[in-house]
């Protein structure tokens, strides 16, 4: 649902709103509520997530519709998860870690088997983000690694202030946020479940980058308690963790806005497990509210999808404000973008040393296509434009992992690279 507001009424509503849904007791997520607390020290913030909130709008306005023509790339996120427990029951096992690792994979590219039936009006819009998450393989030092960090400490239980993520707290360091996403485990008091920091604060905030979890709600087997036992508060954070919203907006009665053009305006959160139609004083008709969705607080159970409007959203991100993060090689070795099946496009060799072969591009309304080609931390290091089937010269890039889009208005498409010299 997205309404137009200016950015000032918008991100005051943000500061002035307090996240109080609760379900069977608990808090589902505390993100909006930490932003606030953090803009009210740190006023800047606010001009960082209106700034990328701008940003993210006009990549939608120029990219959402050609990336519905072309070929969409797999973005793999390197995912690092720091345990951390005072008592042997939060030492949570690997196959835990790894049923939430899974439960991510389904949920983000729409192939959990609890998604909407093809039958339901909401079916259409469900979104495949084209995301997927690994454990790495490799650690900050260039080590192998299973992804898992386990500390212990003597704090008996964490809150959203931020101290689990620094050893000098009780906690464990992140990670390079740049090249991970670092997912704190832990004991949360309070009833919380879950918190994320938006990628706004990323830049200037790398050290808390990331998303703290309960224990007990990360992951679908091993000690998870229902209703929060089928991984959906991970899904939930990290719809965060890539600049989405509650659906509702963060302010009640109509007014908030999720920025998204395809949810359905909603009056606040819905808790517990609803079925059939749910109407509220902002959706009076049929379909009604989309309870279904993640980043609304129904239980596990009722969480099934994001909205193609939700995906451009994230997509929108990892052009902006974690670019960096796309061509991170920490779970193979090789880049985290790679190009989805065609049958004609061929993009080759690959490693390249000195010429890159482009042939089989497709027809479009327009006959010429950029070509441009960014480094590992996101900088555009070569541009060109191209009109037909092609070989571009590739002396002057160094060894090392690249990321490509070949586009024009009509036409997108993605491609890891890796340069040997």
């Amino acid at each position: 649902m997205f309404l137009f507001k200016s950015p000032f009424v918008l991100f005051v509503g943000i500061l002035l709103h307090i996240v109080t849904g609760l379900s069977a007791d608990k808090i589902r997520c505390s993100t909006a509520e930490v932003f606030k607390r953090n803009a009210l020290n740190h006023p800047d913030a606010i001009l960082r997530k209106q700034q990328l909130e701008s940003d993210i709008q006009h990549w939608i306005a120029q990219n959402a519709a050609k990336r519905e023509n072309g070929i969409q790339a797999m973005i793999t996120i390197p995912v690092v998860v720091h345990v951390v427990y005072g008592k042997d029951v939060q030492n949570i096992s690997d196959a835990q870690i790894q049923s939430q690792i899974e439960r991510l994979n389904k949920d983000f590219s729409n192939s959990n088997a609890d998604k909407l039936h093809s039958s339901h009006p909401f079916f259409t819009i469900s979104g495949n983000s084209n995301i997927e998450f690994c454990l790495t393989r490799i650690d900050p030092n260039g080590n192998s690694t299973n992804g898992i960090t386990r500390t212990a400490t003597t704090v008996s239980e964490f809150s959203d202030n931020n101290d689990v993520k620094f050893a000098a707290s009780g906690g464990e360091d992140a990670w390079d946020a740049r090249q991970y996403l670092n997912i704190w485990v832990c004991n949360l008091g309070g009833d919380l479940l879950g918190y994320a920091q938006f990628p706004s604060d990323l830049a200037s905030a790398p050290e808390s980058d990331g998303v703290v979890i309960g224990y007990q709600y990360f992951g679908s087997s091993g000690v998870v308690e229902a209703p929060y036992d089928l991984g959906r508060t991970a899904t939930h954070e990290i719809g965060h963790w890539l600049n989405l919203e509650h659906i509702w907006g963060d302010d009640d009665n109509c007014s908030g806005s999720d920025n998204v053009s395809d949810t359905p305006n909603q009056e606040t959160e819905t808790t517990g497990c609803p079925s059939g139609v749910r109407t509220d004083n902002c959706t009076g008709n049929s379909p009604g509210v989309m309870y279904q969705n993640y980043m609304d607080y129904t239980d596990d159970a009722c969480m099934v999808m994001f909205t193609k409007g939700q995906v451009d959203r994230m997509n929108a991100v990892f052009d902006i404000a974690r670019s960096a993060i796309k061509t991170s090689n920490k779970c193979s070795g090789t880049t985290g973008v790679s190009l989805l099946a065609n049958n004609k496009l061929k993009i080759y060799p690959n490693p390249v040393q000195n010429y890159l072969t482009i042939e089989g591009l497709p027809k479009t309304r327009s006959g010429n296509f950029n070509i441009d080609i960014f480094n590992a931390l996101g900088q555009k290091v070569y541009t060109t434009e191209i009109s037909s089937d092609t070989m571009i010269e590739m002396t002057d890039l160094k060894t090392g992992t690249y990321v490509m889009t070949i586009y024009n208005d009509d036409f997108t498409v993605t491609q890891k690279l890796t340069v040997l010299k």
